[in-house]
């Protein structure tokens, strides 16, 4: 079974829509901001001063953690349902043959602790039932499900969508990613880490937010309702890293696996767009230069490289259904390099994920 990409949506420091994000982040536009809700000791100076970020400025100010997840992802499934054109709430037919599945942070570490609303057990009450209630449409209850499994999250959600489609439970998943680094508890965490891009820290991460949203349906339930294909999903891998620091070695072993079982072409090496969540930190840099090291060149080429971080900060969770976002818009656009695209996510629970896409109507 073949999985497609018919709809995008998306909200950003830099774009709160899909069209203009993606413009943006091509054009290298970024809005480094103060984050006004908490302070950082310069030692340069010894005094707090605003700590320096990626907020989306006018639409998450003054909301907490559950707060900010819950407007972005109202935006980005508003402009999914815009930009793919899709069905009314009326329109049973169409969606009580969807499901949603939600990607959100890890919730059960230090981050959280003290924030009981975002505890595991809390969070279908706290966060699913209150957005069902605003987006109003006919989706199975059963198959609304929260994945709080972070940064490879989109990967794994990927997964279960295409096992639920292949089952012929659904047709249609809609896949929504979310978090923010941007919260005041959030950037404590990151402070005590001591993960925070300032004076002091100059190998640390720009914190960011965003959410995004993707439709992912079965090719033949697409065609027959006349949708446009953006891309195809043509395989999916998440791999576990073992060492530590990291040598490399399951980023080489997932990209390996992921462009080997795909539908590509066997006998060419990957010479396409590389979307990766490069935030800034030095172990994530050693990682991606080892890896290179590892993997066998008669798969990998000259490819093309994109770090979505540099214009938009670090979006956590958000960040692999945002990599495939923009692999998807640009082989829709055409400014695609070729017509693969491949998404790569390390997390901080030490897992690698990485999704390869192809282009449903590339022309050179």
């Amino acid at each position: 079974m073949s999985l497609v990409l018919t709809s995008l949506g998306m909200t950003t420091s830099v774009g709160h829509d899909v069209v203009t994000a993606c413009a943006s982040i091509r054009a290298g536009i970024t809005r480094l901001a103060k984050i006004t809700n908490f302070e950082a000791l310069d030692l340069e100076k010894f005094e707090l001063t605003p700590a320096i970020g990626h907020p989306i400025v006018g639409v998450t100010d003054g909301f907490s953690c559950m707060g900010r997840w819950q407007v972005m992802s109202q935006i980005a499934f508003a402009d999914l349902l815009k930009f793919g054109d899709l069905p009314t709430k009326d329109d049973n037919v169409f969606w009580e043959k969807t499901g949603l599945l939600i990607v959100l942070p890890v919730l059960d570490n230090m981050r959280f602790l003290t924030a009981t609303f975002c505890h595991p057990e809390r969070i279908m009450k706290t966060f699913i039932e209150p957005f069902l209630e605003v987006v109003n449409l006919p989706i199975p209850k059963e198959y609304a499900q929260v994945a709080a499994t972070g940064t490879v999250g989109t990967f794994q959600a990927i997964n279960e969508a295409r096992s639920l489609i292949e089952r012929g439970l659904l047709k249609r998943i809609i896949l929504l990613a979310t978090d923010s680094y941007i919260d005041r508890l959030s950037m404590k965490w990151l402070s005590l880490l001591n993960r925070l891009k300032i004076n002091e820290n100059p190998e640390g991460l720009y914190p960011g937010e965003a959410a995004c949203t993707i439709l992912l349906e079965d090719e033949a339930a697409a065609i027959d309702r006349g949708a446009t294909i953006i891309s195809r999903i043509d395989g999916v891998t998440v791999k576990e890293e073992k060492d530590f620091p990291s040598q490399g070695r399951a980023m080489a072993s997932a990209i390996q696996d992921v462009l080997r079982g795909s539908q590509r072409t066997q006998n060419r090496a990957f010479a396409g767009d590389l979307f990766i969540n490069l935030n800034g930190e030095n172990h994530r840099a050693y990682e991606f230069g080892a890896f290179q090291t590892l993997i066998s060149h008669d798969i990998w080429g000259e490819y093309h490289l994109h770090t979505p971080a540099v214009e938009i900060g670090d979006t956590g969770a958000a960040s692999g259904a945002l990599g495939i976002v923009l692999a998807a818009r640009s082989q829709q656009r055409g400014y695609a390099a070729t017509d693969e695209s491949l998404i790569v996510s390390a997390s901080d629970e030490k897992e690698i994920a990485a999704a390869y896409i192809s282009c449903a109507h590339f022309s050179e």
